[in-house]
């Protein structure tokens, strides 16, 4: 297993883990920031199990975008082929080119859906137990409304992640002939 500390794993699945947690702990605590700083032996322990359980939750946010919106977005006549495509072209590509694409597409796509995710979660609990966590309308509709805007710019990079690995096989002097 090749394990390597990049940076998609820290910002697409534990900053939407941390973002989350970091929410629930707010919430059960009046919205208080200071209630953020831990001191004592406790507190070294604390982030430590706080940093793993957000990668856990990150990744738990990654697998239900991962098998239910892809598949869904896949949905549609010859969709599930083209992204099949895709994949194998940067799968295929050169270190540089696969690498480039993660860093400045990839991981900002699956970022803006996982965060998204986390929002809604935080949402739905808030909803589902208004005394404990949400302390009010305007506070979900602003969890809405930032979800949305993850949403709407992951589906956006989704048609620029599409577009640019189509043309990987496109050579520059003749653009009608992709590979």
């Amino acid at each position: 297993m090749n394990f390597s500390l990049k940076p998609h794993p820290l910002v697409a699945h534990w900053v939407p883990g941390f973002t989350f947690l970091t929410l629930i702990w707010l919430s059960r605590h009046d919205w208080k920031f200071d209630a953020l700083v831990l001191t004592g032996p406790q507190a070294a322990l604390f982030t430590l199990i706080l940093s793993v359980a957000a990668f856990v939750i990150g990744q738990v946010f990654d697998v239900f975008r991962d098998t239910l919106i892809e598949t869904f977005l896949n949905k549609g006549e010859g969709k599930e082929k083209e992204w099949e495509k895709m994949w194998e072209k940067i799968i295929n590509a050169d270190a540089t080119k696969a690498d480039r694409f993660e860093e400045y597409y990839f991981t900002w796509y699956v970022l803006d859906w996982n965060l998204a995710l986390s929002l809604i979660t935080f949402l739905l609990i808030s909803l589902c137990a208004p005394a404990c966590i949400c302390s009010g309308l305007c506070l979900c509709l602003v969890v809405l409304i930032i979800a949305a805007l993850f949403i709407a710019n992951a589906l956006s990079l989704r048609k620029e992640m599409i577009k640019l690995v189509k043309g990987w096989g496109v050579k520059k002097d003749d653009n009608k002939n992709p590979e």
